[in-house]
């Protein structure tokens, strides 16, 4: 198996999205968020999965094969696509434990809308 920048990214952008899921303390306190900050947070974390790979490419840490031009630019959108899909998919597929539902739902008590 080849570790390519896309596969990277996916991982991470699953692991990140279970982190948030299963953490004991941080899922509850990302639950009572309101969705515009979860996706705030999450875009953000991904962006620096993205940017960490860059760097380690650009200063041939690993070599993903990524370019810094055009079609480079294209490649690394995509990367950055993979990571958000993965992130996403994972967040949709994952039981949310009790605790969770509480937080919403008293999130959703204080601010309805």
């Amino acid at each position: 198996m080849e570790f390519t920048a896309e596969l990277i990214a996916l991982i991470a952008g699953a692991v990140i999205s279970l982190i948030f899921s299963y953490f004991p303390v941080l899922r509850v306190k990302f639950a009572a968020l309101t969705q515009e900050a979860k996706s705030g947070i999450m875009i953000g974390l991904n962006v620096a999965v993205v940017v960490a790979i860059c760097l380690l490419d650009f200063f041939e840490a690993f070599d993903f094969g990524l370019t810094f031009d055009k079609s480079g630019i294209v490649q690394i959108t995509m990367v950055f696509f993979a990571a958000l899909i993965a992130n996403q998919s994972t967040y949709m597929i994952s039981p949310q434990p009790g605790d969770v539902k509480s937080a919403k739902d008293d999130r959703d008590y204080w601010n309805p809308g």
